[in-house]
C-alpha cells in the first residue's frame, strides 16, 4: 500500500523535519514542497493499520509538525480497470439487467 502524506510543519523547521521524516522505516521519499503543505512523505506499507501507526506515532508526534493529511495511492491501470469492468458487468448480469 502506498500513500502521500501531506505535511504542514511549523515555520523554520523544514528541513529538520524532512531529514527525520528520511529516517522512517516505510517513508521512501521525503520532499520540502510549495503550496499548502510544506512537505510530503511517499509511505509504503503492507496493510493500511501500519500506515496508522506510522502517521500517529512516528510523524505527527516530529517537533514542528502541525498537520497531515494521507492520501492514499490508487492502481488505476488499464488492467485493474478492466477487472472493475468485469466485476460490474458481472453484477448486472447476476442482478438480472445485463
Amino acid at each position: 500500500m502506498k500513500a502521500y502524506v501531506m505535511i504542514r510543519i511549523r515555520a523554520g523547521e523544514v528541513k529538520e523535519v524532512v531529514a527525520h521524516l528520511r529516517k522512517i522505516t516505510g517513508v521512501k521519499e521525503a520532499h520540502m514542497t510549495f503550496g499548502p503543505y510544506d512537505a510530503v512523505a511517499v509511505v509504503e506499507t503492507e496493510d493500511v493499520a501500519k500506515l496508522g501507526q506510522i502517521t500517529a506515532s512516528e510523524i505527527q508526534p516530529i517537533p514542528g509538525v502541525e498537520q497531515t493529511l494521507t492520501c492514499l495511492a490508487v492502481d488505476v491501470s488499464a488492467r485493474g480497470l478492466l477487472r472493475a469492468k468485469s466485476k460490474s458487468a458481472l453484477a448486472k448480469t447476476w442482478l438480472g439487467g445485463g
